[in-house]
């Protein structure tokens, strides 16, 4: 599914998009995020692999009470009410653009997700709003199991030679993409923080930046993806990753199955 940039929908787009980075798969190789789980199990390697059971994935009621709240946002967002709640965000293949350099592709799909790896077993997306000239932002969580949520954030690379770099969109024509990697606060197991701005060369076309979030709690992935044209809230973008990830990693605390001592 293809979602433009032209004229005033910021709405739709972000409907049409953003969720996506619920299932997004970053492309092989190791990511330099920090993991905190590889850390433990290097710090403990005469732990025996059946010496706990395998959680099973969060459940969709889990799913759903983990998501954000309006009132766990700063004063003036409001929950977008013609948002799908239940779409299947995870499932299908979105894109904003092709890449003329292939190698860049990773980097779109950041914003937009994969259709490659694991598919979440369950998952739940909000969007709030703070007006119609935004900035948007949506949270979502996605309920894998833990070596598959692993692999969807783990397993993160970007290419090196791509923060700067031009591709494609089926409306707009040619577009200019400037990528770098964002700070997260130290939470979750693993994080990877990414900014896309996307600058058409049609000048009556709004440039439009996201900044994302994808931190991984065990087996949950959350994601949290602040839509921007001419302003943005950085204060909130952290709040909603910290808020997002401390409400999931109690959900899964709940679902973790106990260790026999």
């Amino acid at each position: 599914m293809h979602a433009g940039l032209r004229g005033t929908g910021g709405a739709a787009f972000i409907v049409c998009s953003l969720l996506l980075t619920a299932g997004c798969d970053f492309g092989g190789g190791k990511d330099t995020s920090q993991d905190k789980d590889a850390e433990a199990r290097s710090a403990s390697p005469s732990a025996s692999p059946s010496a706990s059971a395998t959680p099973s994935p969060l459940t969709a009621g889990q799913v759903k009470a983990a998501l954000l709240t309006a009132a766990e946002l700063p004063s003036g967002w409001r929950k977008d009410r013609t948002f799908p709640e239940d779409d299947n965000a995870g499932q299908y293949e979105f894109q904003i653009a092709i890449a003329e350099k292939a190698a860049c592709q990773p980097v779109l799909d950041t914003v937009v997700g994969s259709d490659d790896g694991p598919k979440p077993e369950n998952v739940a997306v909000r969007a709030f709003t703070k007006g119609p000239d935004g900035p948007n932002l949506l949270t979502g969580i996605s309920a894998y199991l833990p070596d598959e949520a692993r692999e969807r954030v783990d397993a993160s690379t970007m290419p090196k030679d791509c923060t700067d770099f031009t591709a494609r969109d089926q409306e707009l024509g040619k577009v200019r993409v400037r990528f770098q990697r964002l700070n997260l606060p130290d939470v979750g197991d693993a994080s990877l923080g990414t900014r896309v701005r996307l600058i058409p060369a049609d000048k009556t076309v709004f440039s439009v930046q996201f900044d994302n979030a994808v931190v991984r709690v065990g087996g949950a992935i959350v994601n949290v993806s602040m839509l921007s044209y001419s302003k943005t809230d950085q204060a909130s973008f952290v709040r909603a990753v910290r808020a997002s990830v401390d409400k999931a990693t109690k959900t899964a605390a709940i679902s973790s199955p106990a260790v026999d001592s």
